[in-house]
């Protein structure tokens, strides 16, 4: 892979960690776009960079790749938006629908927080590279069906 399709994946994956922070802070649909942050954030950005072109010659082995960096990026950028907002509206309401999140900001020392967030970037990172090898491979296999 090159720098530019790197920086192409790095731009758009924190773009929709940022947005899926975001959502993630409105009760009813927070669950789902965490979810999809974890499951799908490589999913829609194969897809978009698909759309355009820029994937054509990106080949079905490098797909994991794709998506582990897609994976870690958006997730530690939902951290880096999500916890300081969490934090805000925690302290200004009584906003407490994640409690754990509340208990580990609350308590919890920094590097709780940090070893926290590396974690469970890597699990992101781990299941959107499995989700991204699923995307490229399935398109490849349409590709080819339809030739």
């Amino acid at each position: 892979m090159n720098r530019t399709l790197l920086r192409q994946f790095t731009v758009l994956s924190a773009f929709f960690g940022a947005v899926l922070a975001v959502l993630t802070l409105i009760p009813f649909a927070g669950k789902l776009a965490f979810f999809a942050l974890v499951c799908f954030t490589s999913t829609i950005v194969i897809l978009i960079m698909r759309k355009y072109g820029y994937l054509d010659s990106l080949p079905v082995r490098d797909s994991a790749v794709a998506g582990a960096l897609i994976g870690f990026v958006s997730f530690i950028v939902f951290c880096v938006v999500f916890l300081p907002l969490f934090a805000l509206l925690s302290k200004l309401s009584f906003y407490n629908i994640y409690g754990g999140v509340d208990m580990v900001l609350r308590t919890g020392t920094f590097g709780v927080t940090v070893m926290f967030v590396l974690f469970m970037g890597v699990f992101s990172a781990t299941v959107n590279s499995f989700s991204a090898f699923l995307t490229f491979y399935l398109a490849d296999f349409l590709d080819n069906l339809g030739s």
